[in-house]
C-alpha cells in the first residue's frame, strides 16, 4: 500500500513539474512576443491589401454580386471609408485653382459639388479624434471611423482596435468662401488601446491613397536602382506621416527626418493619427514597432526650406539619398521656396544631396511641374554638359503628379525603363502590400 502511495504521489509531482513548466514557457513566448520580439515585416495572417475600390460607401462590403458605382473624380482608396474622404481631389475642369494661384470660382465649385454624389461625412460610428487651431488661421480635425478589418500588430495590449483616421485642414470661417471646402490631407490605418495607456500607432504597411503609394514607390524604386546603403531620406511636410513611416519600414536601414511647420500637425500625428516619432500627450506604453524605429525616424517642427540651406552652409551637415517635397500651404499649394530655382531649398539641393540621389515632389494639378523640374535640374547640373534627367508621373486617379529629378543618372528615357525595373525589384522583397511597378506603369509619364 506504502509503495502504491508514493508512486502516485511521485506521478502527482511529475503532472505538476510538468504543469508548471508548460505555464513558464508559454508566459516567456507571450512576454517576449510583446516587449522584445522584433516586428516581422510581413506578419502573419495579415492580409496583402492589394485590392483598391472607388465610389461612395463604406468599406468594401462582402461579394454579393452588386457593384457598387464608381466616380472618377473620388480618389481611388483601398478599403478606407469614404465617409473620411470630403472633396480630396478636384475634377480637371477646376485645375487652375491649384497650381495657377487662383482660386476655383463659386460657379465651378457649384458644379463640381454637383457633378459627385453626396458623401456622408459624420454618423453614430464617425467621430472626430482631434480639433487644434493652425498658427496660418483654420483648424486641423481628425475624424476616426473603426476598421471592419481588425488586424491588431503582435505585442499590443489585449482589447487593442483599429480605426481608419483622416487628417482634415479646414480653413477659418472669415475666409471659408475664397479658399474652398475642407480637404483630406492623408489617411491612416491606426491601432489604439481601449485604454490609453498606448499611443496610436499606424500601420506602417498601409497607404491607403494612390497618391502617396505612387510617391513612396517612386522613391523606393530610385534608392534600389541607385544602389544606396542605408539611405537617408528627408521629407518636407508630415501630414499623418503615413509616407515617411513606411519608408522607413520598407527600405532597410533607412533613416527618415521629417521637417513640419505646423506645430499643430506634429501633434496631431503622433497623438491620433499614429506617427510613432512625434511627441503625443498621453500613453506610457511602448510597442514593438516605436523600439524598432528609435533613431530612424524623425519628426523636426521648422521651416524646410530654410532648414535646408542652414545644413547646406554646415560642412558637418546632413547628407541625403532622396529629398521628397509633400507641402502645402493654407491654400492647399506647394509653397513656392519650397519649388523655385531662386528659392531656398533649390539652392541648397547641390550642396544636401549626395552624389547619387533622387529629389521627388508630390504636386497638384495645374502646378508649373515642368517649370519646377527645369529649376532643379539647372542647380544640380552645376558645370556637367548633361542635365540630371527629371519625369513626372501622373496619378490617373486624383490627377496629382509625383515629379522626380535623379542626381548622377543618364537620359532620361533611361531613367523611367530602369526606375520601373527598379520597382520589380523592389517588389520582390516582398515588404510592399500594394503593387509598386503597377503604380508606375499606370501613370502618364513626362519626361525631360
Amino acid at each position: 500500500m506504502a509503495a502504491c502511495i508514493g508512486t502516485a504521489k511521485r506521478q502527482a509531482w511529475r503532472r505538476l513539474t510538468g504543469c508548471i513548466l508548460v505555464l513558464a514557457i508559454t508566459s516567456w513566448h507571450t512576454l517576449h512576443a510583446a516587449f522584445f520580439a522584433e516586428i516581422s515585416r510581413r506578419d502573419p495572417g495579415r492580409r496583402e491589401l492589394r485590392c483598391e475600390y472607388s465610389g461612395p460607401g463604406e468599406e468594401r462590403p462582402p461579394d454579393t454580386g452588386q457593384s457598387n458605382p464608381r466616380n472618377s473624380y473620388v480618389s481611388s482608396i483601398m478599403l478606407v471609408p469614404l465617409r473620411l474622404l470630403e472633396l480630396s481631389c478636384y475634377p480637371k475642369t477646376c485645375r487652375q485653382c491649384w497650381g495657377s494661384l487662383k482660386e476655383a470660382s463659386q460657379t465651378d465649385m457649384a458644379n463640381f459639388q454637383n457633378q459627385i454624389p453626396p458623401i456622408q461625412t459624420t454618423s453614430s460610428t464617425s467621430k472626430f479624434r482631434l480639433s487644434l487651431p493652425l498658427s496660418c488661421g483654420g483648424r486641423l480635425l481628425v475624424q476616426g471611423y473603426r476598421a471592419s478589418e481588425q488586424q491588431v500588430p503582435p505585442g499590443w495590449p489585449t482589447g487593442s482596435f483599429q480605426e481608419w483616421r483622416s487628417l482634415v485642414f479646414e480653413s477659418a470661417p472669415e475666409t471659408a468662401k475664397e479658399r474652398g471646402p475642407p480637404f483630406v490631407q492623408s489617411v491612416s490605418k491606426v491601432t489604439c488601446t481601449a485604454d490609453g495607456r498606448w499611443l496610436p500607432e499606424a500601420d506602417p504597411q498601409v497607404l491607403a491613397l494612390n497618391y502617396p503609394k505612387t510617391l513612396a514607390a517612386s522613391v523606393a524604386a530610385s534608392l534600389v536602382m541607385m544602389d544606396a546603403r542605408s539611405p537617408r531620406i528627408l521629407v518636407i511636410g508630415l501630414g499623418s506621416g503615413s509616407v515617411p513611416l513606411w519608408l522607413a519600414n520598407a527600405v532597410p536601414d533607412s533613416s527618415v527626418d521629417v521637417v513640419e511647420l505646423e506645430e499643430a500637425v506634429i501633434r496631431a500625428a503622433g497623438e491620433a493619427l499614429g506617427f510613432p516619432a512625434a511627441g503625443g500627450s498621453g500613453g506610457t506604453g511602448s510597442s514593438p514597432l516605436r523600439r524598432a524605429l528609435r533613431g530612424r525616424l524623425q519628426a523636426i517642427c521648422g521651416d524646410g526650406a530654410a532648414l535646408a540651406a542652414e545644413w547646406a552652409a554646415d560642412p558637418h551637415g546632413p547628407r541625403y539619398d532622396a529629398v521628397i517635397i509633400d507641402a502645402y500651404d493654407a491654400l492647399n499649394r506647394v509653397p513656392r521656396p519650397l519649388w523655385d530655382e531662386a528659392g531656398p531649398l533649390a539652392e541648397a539641393l547641390p550642396v544636401l544631396l549626395k552624389e547619387r540621389a533622387v529629389v521627388a515632389a508630390n504636386v497638384p494639378p495645374g502646378f508649373p511641374t515642368e517649370e519646377m523640374l527645369r529649376g532643379f535640374q539647372k542647380r544640380l547640373q552645376g558645370s556637367k554638359a548633361q542635365a540630371a534627367p527629371a519625369l513626372a508621373l501622373e496619378v490617373p486617379e486624383t490627377a496629382n503628379t509625383v515629379a522626380l529629378v535623379l542626381r548622377g543618372s543618364g537620359s532620361a528615357v533611361e531613367f523611367y525603363g530602369h526606375l520601373c525595373e527598379a520597382a520589380e525589384r523592389f517588389q520582390q522583397s516582398g515588404v510592399c502590400l500594394f503593387d509598386a511597378p503597377e503604380r508606375l506603369t499606370k501613370c502618364a509619364v513626362q519626361a525631360w
